[in-house]
Order: C-alpha cells, then structure tokens, then sequence
C-alpha cells in the first residue's frame, strides 16, 4: 500500500482576510487567536512572512472547540 505525504492531499489556503470573510472574526482576533498560549490556538501555516490557515485544519479546530 502506497502511503501519501501532506502535500499529495489537496486542501485550500486561506488568507487572513478570506477567514476573516468566512468566519466573521477580525483579522486583528485572528492573530491574537493564532499565538494564544495555553490554549488551543487556531493553526496556521507560515511560508517566509505570509500566513495561511489551511481550509481542513480549520474544519477540524471548530469541530474541536464546538460545544454541544
């Protein structure tokens, strides 16, 4: 059986203000949220100075942060 690396799986990479439009969080909360210690912070991919929050790991940080 053949295994994949992450970069065979094809997911979307959103910028700040594309999650910002997305979840309605200001940008300024969304970098406050991403280096919050202690705490479960929103994961982010950073690629020399740009940010990017990949779409799946974003799914996956509201699923675990939802409360039913």
């Amino acid at each position: 059986m053949e295994q994949k690396t992450k970069t065979e799986f094809k997911c979307r990479l959103l910028t700040e203000l594309e999650l910002h439009e997305w979840l309605g969080i200001p940008v300024a909360t969304l970098k406050t949220m991403r280096s919050r210690p202690g705490r479960d912070p929103i994961p982010y991919t950073k690629m020399g100075k740009t940010i990017r929050y990949r779409e799946d790991l974003v799914l996956k940080w509201i699923d675990r942060n939802t409360v039913e």
